[in-house]
């Protein structure tokens, strides 16, 4: 069989970097989520006076919490293509074949 060219491994990266977006995506809907809840919630309960502090405290809390998905997403989509690329690097074992190493035939 001849080996696979470059191009060949162009659908399986692009499905890779797609459900990676797909997941950033419900990740960041999740956080944008609970941190309105919590800013809901702060202008319930926070005293008037707390009140400017608390939400910039919040917002910069859900800054951080998507720059730290997002680079969890990123290492996550870094991690699969390089393990799709090693095992593309790996030779193909044919059931029955024997190395040249393993005795007589």
């Amino acid at each position: 069989m001849a080996a696979e060219s470059g191009d060949d491994l162009s659908p399986v990266l692009g499905a890779i970097s797609d459900e990676g977006q797909r997941m950033l995506g419900a990740i960041e809907a999740s956080i944008v989520t609970d941190f309105a809840i919590r800013i809901a919630t702060a202008r319930q309960q926070t005293p008037r006076q707390q009140l400017a502090a608390m939400l910039a405290a919040l917002k910069l809390a859900q800054r951080a919490a998507l720059n730290a998905a997002r680079a969890q997403v990123k290492l996550e989509i870094q991690g699969r293509r390089a393990a799709v690329m090693r095992d593309r690097r790996r030779p193909k074992r044919v059931a029955g074949n024997r190395g040249l190493d393993q005795g007589p035939h």
